[in-house]
């Protein structure tokens, strides 16, 4: 499976947002795979998890995030701004 691409700078140094080129129809994804869709490491995501800022749910023995949440983690996230 391709994995995302980090953010880069355009020619006018303004950085592109965080994308997946995945296609998948997963409902939900295992905490680290869930980190490298929207570029951060899986201790960050976990840590995120203890901090209520983002719901997970158990299912058997996995921690998973749902699709939704983490499209709704990205929109809700403030715009970045470009360095000086």
């Amino acid at each position: 499976m391709p994995l995302p691409y980090r953010a880069h700078q355009d020619e006018a140094g303004l950085s592109e947002p965080i994308v997946s080129k995945v296609n998948d129809p997963a409902l939900a994804y295992r905490v680290p795979e869930a980190a490298r869709m929207i570029g951060i490491s899986a201790s960050t995501m976990w840590a995120m998890i203890a901090r209520a800022e983002i719901p997970a749910k158990k299912i058997g023995g996995s921690t998973v995030v749902l699709r939704r949440d983490l499209e709704a983690l990205v929109e809700a996230a403030p715009s970045a701004r470009p360095r000086p």
